[in-house]
């Protein structure tokens, strides 16, 4: 049974008395410290940072310094401080009163830590056992000093992970280690050893079977992809046509704090846009700055200087080109442009696609999709990577870099791709990680959309990205996501999908005011976009498709693309248009649209679906054809304004005036009425343009003559020249022959006959009223 000790250590007070604490001899894995750390008696937090247990034994010979590095799941909460120890052996080596305190330390560089700070020192007292003698002296790998050999058995581990193959470098790095851990050479006598892999003969140093072995691993790396995975944490919905809303380059400032710049889009003037520094957790904006940015496809945060380096690349209007070389130099309190850097005379790039800067090697980076250049802080030349000779194929394609902490970020950008590759400046080259490849939907409900930049909070140990979702083009929707350094992390989804297990909510997609940062579509917190809307229902995962209206949304355009089994409830409230594209099964009782979309000038667009409304209603707004059907199978019960049909079927149970068939492809089940005629020469100014488009017509004709005689022709085959039609009036029987000439309609021609005595005898017709309708079936 664990055993735990609950206690409050300072990082200020002059000494932490914790009362009595009795450890003993072997208790292995049951003694627990529980500690709550604390600063001016607050508590303290250590994101961000590694903790290590120190302890300074009693003075028996060959016993001295303890340092354990805590496991990842004793750091319980670095957020508010607060973290568990079990004791290890090494730590009861001696009896009596042992010295102890805690170390919070941050990695310098490949090899070495550096503290932070230190709570102060606190004291335990460790017992006897029956069976220890008082000494119970624990060794690993011949020596007591534990802490050193752990270092170096990690230093070495992330050597070779790193793929790293200058042993001397290693060596030179880790001499004092070394000498202090393996005084007899044991430790370097098992490495020599390592030379010779199982069943193979002996590499001529470490280095050549370290070079050896990671050719392997990459082989088998690069055939396969790791999964990543991300949590959202909000979005920013910007109208192209009324502020800067196409996001592209985007760091943090190695913290929460980040900057986004969103480029004019729309009617704008697309050589300007705003930088847009803000807290990714809440969405609150601090700051925004208008700058002739141009495309501003990519920024880094340097932490040697704290300015970002932006890179304007390509100017949108396809004016101006100077921008294409040039670094622009930019101060984070003001978002102000302090300087440029032009790189026309030194760089071997097209253009200046992106940038990257890390602070290990502190160098830039700067890159297109075939080259990627490294340059000194003091932006000098060092060595350029063609992408070609390193992966083997010349991407098609590349949404920029990024790079921290000695690696190198290839964003794959519409393949939601990340690559990976090591830096190693002294050798001039980079080195191949690994590809992490996003799922289409975060959470199993949000969209990622196309990756346009990364930023990295090393206090937090944490990687943003930001992303850009559009549907065709309806943009404006900036979203952001958290993950970690694995680019894996757990979440706990909407409230209309749930994870991790794939089940869903029986909860429609709501929509309706909201300006929250991070809404789900949930009627709590519905999207205030129909954009998001149909972003999100068109994920596999969800078990109803259904968008539910809570407030009116004639602002906003409702747009489905490759949407399925999609129910439309907008409870009375209209829409500003709609556009339905390669969809199946759409169905809404009301569509009520009052203006139209840029996407193809209707109010009401559908290509490619097949869907059912019961009752259009669109507005005029001056369009030639408010209503645009195009290769689709289509109910409509209603409709108010022209409707126009291509290659197209479409089923009306009530007969309008308002179809037009483009050609014969189109075809209508139902009835299009052409108008009613008193004058048969006036049958040209009932006929509309499609009228030979339409395989069949039906005619009602009320005739008066000597009576009032009523007759109809429903389907008739429009190829035929004559109708005849009969009817029966006060027991007499009349026939009416119809001789319409679409060709030359004043050419059409009437004629009424009685029946009488077995004979038909052609009578007088005083007036009549004739109504004209197509059909295809």
């Amino acid at each position: 049974m664990a055993i735990k000790h609950e206690i409050t250590l300072s990082t200020t007070e002059p000494n932490n008395e914790i009362g009595l604490l009795k450890i003993r001899q072997s208790d292995e894995e049951t003694q627990t410290l529980v500690v709550q750390i604390t600063e001016n008696g607050l508590p303290k937090s250590y994101a961000g940072l590694e903790v290590f247990f120190c302890a300074k034994l009693g003075q028996t010979a060959g016993l001295g310094i303890i340092e354990q590095k805590l496991k990842p799941n004793e750091m319980t909460s670095p957020g508010t401080g607060q973290l568990k120890y079990t004791l290890r052996d090494e730590d009861w080596q001696q009896l009596g009163r042992q010295t102890a305190y805690f170390s919070f330390r941050k990695m310098k560089n490949a090899h070495e830590w550096t503290e932070q700070f230190s709570t102060r020192d606190f004291t335990y007292n460790v017992t006897k056992n029956v069976f220890s003698e008082g000494v119970k002296e624990v060794k690993k790998d011949g020596s007591t000093y534990v802490w050193t050999i752990e270092d170096l058995i990690r230093l070495f581990k992330e050597y070779i992970q790193s793929g790293k193959n200058d042993w001397e470098e290693f060596i030179e790095q880790n001499k004092e280690i070394i000498e202090n851990v393996d005084p007899g050479g044991k430790v370097l006598t098992e490495l020599i050893e390592a030379r010779k892999p199982f069943g193979e003969e002996a590499y001529p140093n470490l280095g050549k079977r370290l070079d050896a072995d990671y050719s392997k691993l990459s082989n088998l790396i690069i055939l396969s992809n790791t999964h990543a995975s991300a949590r959202r944490l909000g979005r920013f919905y910007r109208k192209s046509n009324e502020i800067p809303s196409n996001n592209q380059a985007f760091c943090a400032l190695n913290s929460n704090i980040v900057v986004q710049y969103m480029q004019n889009d729309g009617d704008r003037d697309k050589q300007y846009g705003s930088l847009v520094k803000f807290d990714i957790n809440t969405g609150q904006i601090l700051l925004e700055n208008v700058i002739k940015g141009y495309h501003g496809n990519s920024m880094t945060y340097c932490k040697k200087d704290g300015y970002i380096y932006f890179c304007p690349s390509e100017d949108s209007t396809t004016v101006d080109r100077t921008q294409q070389f040039k670094l622009y130099k930019i101060d984070t309190a003001t978002l102000e442009v302090t300087d440029e850097f032009d790189f026309s005379d030194k760089t071997t790039l097209s253009i200046l696609h992106s940038v990257g800067y890390d602070d290990v090697s502190e160098s830039f980076f700067v890159a297109n999709n075939k080259i990627i250049e490294c340059y000194g802080y003091d932006l000098e030349f060092k060595f350029k990577v063609n992408l070609e000779s390193l992966l083997g194929y010349e991407p098609t394609y590349g949404q920029g870099i990024q790079v921290n902490n000695g690696v190198l970020y290839y964003i794959g950008g519409r393949k939601s791709q990340i690559w990976t590759f090591k830096i190693n400046v002294k050798k001039e080259k980079l080195e191949y990680m690994t590809t992490y490849e996003f799922d289409v939907y975060q959470e199993n409900f949000y969209a990622l959309g196309e990756i346009e930049g990364i930023g990295f909070n090393d206090v937090d140990g944490l990687i943003y990205l930001s992303t850009q979702a559009r549907l065709s083009t309806f943009g404006g929707l900036s979203q952001y996501f958290v993950t970690n350094n694995n680019f894996s992390h757990p979440s706990s989804g909407s409230g209309v999908v749930k994870l991790p297990h794939y089940s869903t909510a029986s909860s429609a997609i709501f929509y309706g005011n909201n300006t929250g940062y991070n809404p789900d579509g949930t009627q709590n917190n519905p999207f205030p976009t129909l954009l998001e809307c149909g972003l999100s229902i068109t994920s596999p995962y969800l078990s109803k498709r259904e968008i539910n209206f809570l407030n009116d949304g004639r602002e906003d355009t409702l747009a489905l693309f490759d949407a399925h089994n999609v129910t439309i409830v907008t409870n009375g409230y209209k829409i500003r248009a709609a556009v339905l594209v390669s969809c199946t099964n759409i169905y809404a009782h009301q569509l009520d649209c009052v203006y139209f979309t840029g996407y193809n000038n209707n109010a009401f667009y559908a290509y490619h679906s097949s869907f059912r409304i019961n009752n259009l209603t669109t507005s005029d707004n001056g369009l030639l054809y408010p209503n645009f059907i195009e290769r689709c199978d289509c109910v409509i019960a209603n409709i108010t304004a022209k409707t126009f049909v291509k290659n197209s079927s479409i089923t009306m149970p009530t007969e309008s005036e308002l179809l037009l068939k483009e050609n014969m492809m189109a075809r209508l089940s139902g009835l299009k009425r052409l108008g009613e005629i008193n004058n048969i020469t006036d049958f040209g100014t009932i006929l509309s343009q499609d009228f030979s488009y339409y395989n069949k017509i039906a005619v009602d004709l009320t005739i008066v003559a000597d009576k009032t005689i009523y007759m109809s022709a429903d389907a008739i085959r429009k190829s035929s020249t004559d109708l005849s039609m009969i009817g029966l009036a006060s027991g007499t029987t009349y026939m009416c022959i119809l001789h319409l000439v679409s060709s030359v309609p004043t050419n059409s021609t009437i004629d009424l006959y009685k029946l009488t005595a077995g004979n038909w005898t052609k009578i007088t017709i005083v007036s009549f009223e004739l109504t004209v309708r197509l059909s295809d079936i």
